[in-house]
Order: structure tokens, then C-alpha cells, then sequence
């Protein structure tokens, strides 16, 4: 959604913002994986947390703290780095 409000055009028309849109969220998404090894949650955390007993693991192991503020950290460092060079 961020890379949308930033890169994205503003009429459907618009391919060469669109294209580079899509680049700008294949460059995100291959330097969180290469950081994180997933794109998912479910990799993530190593819980599948849409489930109850998956929650309940993943609570257990304190992931919200430990796990969630390093992936949302990637995150934010990759979009500024992007965002920089775009």
C-alpha cells in the first residue's frame, strides 16, 4: 500500500507508472525475502497464526515482540532505500 500511495499513478491509463509501481514492489519484495526468507506471516513467525492453537504458539513464544518489530524494521529500512533511489 505505501509504494501505491508513493509510485502509483492516479488513473488506471497511466502503464508507465503502473510498470514501474510494479517494479519498485518486485525490488521491496525480493530484498525482504533475500533479509527474511518469506513474505508471509506464516514464514515469518514460524506460526500460522489464523489459527487458534497457531496464535496461542505464536504468543507463547513472545513472537509479536521479538519477531515483529525486526521484520517491520526490514520493512521500513527497504522502502526508504527504495524510495531514495526511485
Amino acid at each position: 500500500m505505501v509504494t501505491g500511495l508513493k509510485f502509483g499513478g492516479t488513473t488506471a491509463e497511466d502503464k508507465a507508472t503502473k510498470d514501474n509501481t510494479e517494479q519498485v514492489m518486485r525490488t521491496f519484495n525480493d530484498r525482504f525475502k533475500a533479509r527474511n526468507q518469506s513474505l508471509i506471516c506464516k514464514g515469518l513467525l514460524n506460526c500460522n497464526i489464523r489459527t487458534p492453537s497457531g496464535l496461542e504458539e505464536a504468543r507463547q513464544k513472545s513472537v509479536f515482540i521479538t519477531v515483529c518489530p525486526n521484520v517491520i524494521r526490514d520493512a521500513v529500512e527497504i522502502l526508504v532505500g527504495i524510495s531514495h533511489v526511485s
